[in-house]
């Protein structure tokens, strides 16, 4: 309930946080939390409203690939028994694909199966 932090992005894409604003472990929730359900950790906002709106499942948007580790973290502390499924980006043409290293790290740490994107063929940009 309580605001921690901002993300802007501007219109180059820059996403920009506020001066000296905590972000490490910090999250958004879409849905609520689970009875039977998976719960799906994002990095993005429109990837983790994306993953809510096919599956109706609860998604913890982790605001970056470095923040996956603590966020998961701070998921499973809050449910501990359910099945948590890390959602990483596809960013395979950046140097040691960050989305997928930190989320693989994540999913290591709560006991959770990652899942990333299959987007060969798909027209980017």
């Amino acid at each position: 309930g309580t605001v921690w932090n901002v993300q802007i992005i501007n219109k180059a894409g820059k996403k920009l946080f506020l001066k000296n604003g905590r972000k490490a472990g910090l999250f958004h929730l879409i849905g609520t939390g689970p009875v039977e359900e998976p719960v799906a950790i994002a990095e993005g906002y429109s990837t983790a409203a994306s993953i809510h709106m096919a599956t109706g499942w609860p998604v913890v948007v982790g605001i970056d690939a470095g923040n996956l580790p603590p966020v998961a973290v701070a998921v499973r502390g809050m449910f501990p028994d359910a099945v948590i499924i890390i959602s990483s980006d596809d960013d395979s043409d950046t140097p040691g694909h960050p989305g997928l290293t930190k989320a693989t790290q994540a999913a290591s740490l709560v006991g959770a199966a990652v899942c990333i994107p299959n987007l060969k063929g798909v027209q980017r940009g």
